[in-house]
């Protein structure tokens, strides 16, 4: 009777979840992510890295010394 139940609510438990699909990650706004088109694979990745680099903000306070980030996509982010 007991491996029943436990049977029963281990098939019910993924009826509540639900899988993330591309128009909720574009719109929801709690995911950064980049898209990239190219000729090549390389060339796509490095827009869409670019293009994620982008996405993220870099913020700023007076407390902060002149530093530079610099990403592989040659995208950069300067704070003062």
């Amino acid at each position: 009777m007991k491996k029943q139940i436990l049977a029963m609510l281990l098939l019910l438990l993924p009826l509540g979840m639900t899988a993330q699909n591309w128009d909720y990650i574009r719109t929801s706004g709690e995911y950064y992510y980049g898209v990239g088109h190219g000729q090549t694979e390389v060339e796509a990745s490095e827009q869409a890295m670019a293009d994620l680099v982008s996405m993220i903000p870099c913020r700023s306070d007076r407390n902060t010394t002149r530093r530079r980030m610099v990403t592989r996509a040659t995208s950069s982010c300067w704070s003062i």
